[in-house]
């Protein structure tokens, strides 16, 4: 069974108090199924053994309504996180994930894919992520560009991702 993330990144457009946050991406169609990247973002299927960044937190009391209401639907699972976009501008890219990863490079009639290592002499050969190379997803970089550009407008701490899994 796989599991697809769903979310949206939010803009805190007023700084008057009220706190109200608006959806503004919907960042399910821009951010696709990688493991990696979820483990080492979110601790959801986390293959690679990264302590999560962002593990569940929770949706933010002050959500969009948007997001209240597409999570309210119950079609995905209880775990929803959020991080700002401050929060990701300070990833550090070189730490190492906690373990090897439990995949292994192999080849699959001819196509190297990552897979569960099957014995030990794959298990000796599983490798240390960084969380560059866990990052390394063409959805992310253009998340984090959008971000970017709605920070230059907000504010870093006024833009934030929140995310929810199936």
């Amino acid at each position: 069974m796989s599991t697809s993330i769903y979310g949206s990144v939010e803009v805190k457009l007023f700084d008057d108090g009220l706190d109200d946050w608006f959806s503004v991406i919907d960042s399910g169609p821009i951010v696709t199924g990688n493991y990696d990247f979820f483990g080492c973002l979110f601790g959801v299927r986390n293959p690679a053994n990264f302590e999560p960044l962002f593990p569940e937190r929770g949706l933010p009391e002050n959500c969009s309504e948007e997001i209240i209401e597409s999570y309210a639907d119950g079609k995905y699972h209880k775990f929803a996180t959020w991080c700002s976009y401050s929060e990701l501008l300070d990833i550090d890219l070189s730490e190492k994930a906690l373990a090897p990863d439990q995949r292994v490079l192999q080849d699959m009639d001819g196509v190297t894919v990552k897979a569960f290592a099957q014995n030990e002499e794959q298990r000796a050969n599983a490798k240390i992520m960084t969380r560059a190379e866990a990052l390394d997803e063409p959805g992310f970089k253009l998340l984090l560009e959008l971000m970017e550009v709605l920070a230059i407008k907000y504010g870093k701490d006024s833009v934030r991702w929140v995310v929810y899994f199936d």
